[in-house]
């Protein structure tokens, strides 16, 4: 005669009552709780008691800023930027921007800019956490910044449904000052359609749009459309800075402040050698203090007699980078370039140019909306795409400095 089934056999409480508690737990804690998120989802909601010198300890702990470092550049060698420094430190630090974004043009020093950003403002941060990305790293960017956040967690049942990592991030962001940065973002997005990988777009989506205590910094020559959608919609708390090549005047401070002999020939030619663009500045100024003796003289005399070596020449001048970029634009955004270029740096009303470059007078009103169309596509994508043209709040408009 075979024994009864207990009521509180194994498998039992595994297939009733365990289904029966997830159930009960996902209705009373409105949100869903099961076998791979209890753990996590019951130290968020109930905080663990513990001695008086067990939470000072765990405080002292806490203050101290953990940084991952990942591939960022180093930037013991740095000229110039003061000026974006300090917009970009009070954006973050001071007004506590959810979503900060460093663009420009290749070579302009998006990377290096925000290497000495974070350096000097590092210590406002439990965590701060820098990843360059590729098409191999994407796929696992929410995992590093889970793991760096939660490491004593198991992140096999979270890999399952990404989805589920969302939410500690999200909260860990909302616990903590976290600066997350993602390097080149445009290296991993759909450069037909300007678009990002569905995990990253909404992780982002929720960091630019939600309440926290963390910031997380962009860098890329190409923002993705989403993360335009969030500045425009969110100003006060999304911010975008857009970079130029150095002038010849910054070039001129940079001299002094190391010490450079110089005159003013010499500040000229270097800025047409370097054409403004920060890594070839910087690498002919490390040449010049270790062989030259600080002097541009000796350095100008030296490239003249052995010209062949001064493998510092940038492989794309920034002529070369506008005239590349000028080819990818559309007719009409050409001729929104060279209409701006003939305004003498003059700032010109949106339906000025709308009325100078469109023919409105056409009776067919499907023609003409179509213009429109075409032509506000083409304005937004020189502000947001290729940082052109800048729009002010009037909507009067003029070139960035980078293409005057």
């Amino acid at each position: 005669m075979s024994k009864p089934v207990s009521k509180y056999s194994e498998n039992y409480l595994m297939r009733d009552v365990g289904r029966d508690l997830w159930k009960l737990l996902s209705n009373i804690l409105a949100e869903d709780v099961n076998k791979s998120n209890f753990k996590y989802i019951m130290e968020r909601r109930f905080q663990i008691s513990v001695s008086p010198d067990v939470k000072q300890k765990s405080s002292e702990i806490e203050k101290q800023t953990q940084i991952d470092w990942g591939d960022a550049p180093d930037t013991s060698v740095f000229y110039g930027r003061e000026k974006e420094l300090e917009i970009l430190q009070q954006w973050i630090v001071n007004h506590n921007c959810n979503l900060v974004v460093i663009t420009g043009l290749p070579q302009m020093g998006k990377t290096f800019l925000a290497a000495e950003l974070v350096e000097q403002i590092q210590n406002n941060f439990d965590y701060v956490i820098w990843r360059s990305l590729d098409k191999k790293k994407k796929k696992k960017l929410l995992e590093d910044w889970f793991y760096y956040c939660y490491p004593n967690y198991e992140l096999d049942n979270f890999l399952k449904n990404k989805a589920l990592l969302e939410e500690p991030l999200i909260e860990c962001l909302r616990k903590n000052k976290c600066l997350l940065i993602i390097n080149d973002i445009d290296k991993v997005i759909s450069h037909e359609h300007q678009e990002l990988n569905i995990d990253i777009e909404q992780i982002i989506t929720r960091i630019g749009s939600e309440i926290h205590h963390s910031c997380l910094l962009i860098t890329g020559q190409v923002i993705p459309q989403e993360i335009q959608s969030l500045i425009k919609e969110k100003p006060r708390i999304n911010r975008l800075i857009s970079l130029s090549g150095y002038t010849e005047k910054e070039i001129k401070s940079f001299l002094d402040k190391e010490n450079v002999t110089y005159k003013q020939e010499d500040v000229t030619w270097l800025f047409e050698k370097c054409q403004g663009i920060p890594h070839s500045l910087r690498s002919r100024l490390e040449k010049i203090k270790a062989l030259c003796n600080n002097n541009i003289a000796i350095y100008r005399s030296l490239t003249d007699l052995h010209s062949s070596e001064d493998t510092t020449e940038p492989t794309e001048t920034k002529t070369d980078i506008i005239s590349k970029i000028k080819r990818q634009l559309s007719e009409t955004e050409n001729k929104i370039m060279e209409f701006l270029s003939e305004q003498e740096n003059k700032q010109v009303p949106i339906d000025k140019i709308l009325i100078e470059l469109c023919d409105l007078k056409s009776g067919d009103k499907n023609k003409i909306e179509e213009l429109k169309r075409e032509f506000f596509s083409a304005m937004e994508k020189l502000e947001s795409k290729y940082a052109a043209i800048f729009i002010n709040e009037t909507g009067k408009i003029q070139l960035t400095d980078l293409f005057r």
